[in-house]
């Protein structure tokens, strides 16, 4: 079960914060990394997300250099070592469909247990091995791994409405981020025997845990049997799941068309007001009760509705019922398993964009998974299809780092 541990937590020493932090590594572009750069000659980017050079080898390479950056930031103090054991409270303030929401959790060291942590996704080998390099050469957790816990409770959340001052109060693309650093021994003592003997859910991470898993089973130090992670209540409220839409290319429109006909009511879509993709979102939101996506083929959406769930245990084998009804999983099965090509997008109208650009045949639309979903999957030990679930906010890298010798 769930093992916490507060830890000193390195942290940038001085200046505008915002200038050097930046999201995870796995979601920047090279644009983006570019533009982290060029923010500031500090931003952690060039720790999680290093550059490759002309004449780059063994001795010298983007792992490497992350590792001096990490040693020279700290000699000089640009980085800077907490003196006592912390948990970092964090929260993330942003709005959904206009709507304001909260996310809060704590920054902590979490043992590394196989048994308690529990993942929803598959892992690929080759960013697991780009990172285990990048945590051999910096012997640090630069990034927090974000998991999920439940509290219906909600016993932990009054425990974490920190009234002092931040010590970070940040305003970062559209959300505004806040750290506090709690060294209280009697605060961090109710964590961790609130948190003793709970499952925690990844929700974001997986590479870095499997990376964290392989580095702790290389080294067999104690500071390695811990991962550093953000943790917050699925009760509570904050968390904010988006789904990633699909955009196809395939040979065969008219064997996409005779699926569609064979396993959904397709009905298109009368719109009343302008924005009709919100107006479709909206609809779908409407009716997640049952299995329904949204088409755009080019010249109209449509709404296509699952006509037999029963069809879903005749031609899905080997996975369990709660599986068989994802809506990722059905939509591949049913429709994609043959698409020539899929992109995955979070942005609804860049979607769209690429349909009418003629180079895709059509944008495939879902209703978010839901935290249950995700619950219920990883407790089967199962792992849902790619790009089933997109956890927003993210956690900030740079906020914290853990130094693991």
């Amino acid at each position: 079960m769930a093992e916490i541990r507060p830890f000193k937590g390195i942290r940038y020493g001085t200046g505008d914060v915002a200038k050097v932090v930046a999201p995870p590594y796995d979601i920047i572009s090279s644009g983006e990394r570019d533009r982290y750069y060029d923010a500031h000659e500090n931003n952690v980017v060039r720790l999680i997300l290093g550059k490759k050079f002309p004449g780059d080898n063994q001795k010298n390479n983007k792992y490497t250099r992350a590792g001096e950056y990490l040693e020279i930031w700290i000699k000089s103090g640009i980085l800077k070592q907490d003196r006592e054991p912390s948990i970092y409270v964090y929260e993330q303030e942003y709005f959904h469909r206009g709507k304001k929401k909260i996310l809060r959790g704590f920054i902590a060291l979490v043992r590394i247990e196989e048994r308690a942590i529990l993942p929803h996704e598959e892992t690929l080998s080759k960013p697991i091995a780009d990172r285990l390099k990048l945590m051999r050469a910096t012997d640090a957790n630069l990034c927090p791994i974000y998991a999920l816990y439940s509290d219906p409770k909600k016993i932990l959340d009054s425990v974490l409405e920190v009234k002092q001052k931040p010590a970070v109060d940040i305003k970062f693309g559209d959300v505004k981020h806040r750290l506090w650093k709690v060294s209280d021994a009697a605060v961090i003592k109710k964590i961790k025997k609130e948190m003793k003997g709970k499952k925690l859910f990844i929700a974001d991470g997986h590479h870095r845990y499997k990376t964290a898993l392989a580095f702790r089973n290389e080294m067999r130090r104690g500071t390695h049997n811990y991962v550093m992670m953000f943790l917050t209540n699925t009760d509570s409220g904050g968390i904010t799941i988006f789904p990633a839409h699909r955009v196809v290319r395939t040979s065969s429109v008219s064997k996409l068309e005779t699926k569609i006909r064979q396993y959904f009511d397709s009905a298109p879509l009368k719109f009343s007001r302008k924005n009709k993709i919100r107006e479709m979102l909206e609809e779908m939101e409407r009716q997640n009760s049952k299995h329904i996506f949204g088409m755009y083929n080019g010249s109209e959406f449509c709404l296509l509705t699952l006509k037999d769930e029963k069809i879903l245990d005749r031609i899905i084998k080997g996975k369990s019922p709660e599986w068989r009804r994802l809506d990722v999983a059905i939509l591949h099965t049913l429709l994609l398993k043959h698409a020539n090509a899929i992109v995955y997008v979070i942005d609804e109208k860049k979607a769209v964009r690429l349909v009418e650009k003629g180079k895709y045949n059509a944008a495939f639309f879902l209703n978010p998974t839901k935290v249950e979903q995700v619950k219920k999957i990883a407790l089967a030990n199962e792992r849902m299809p790619g790009k089933a679930t997109y956890f927003y906010p993210k956690p900030l890298t740079g906020l914290v780092i853990n130094k693991l010798t």
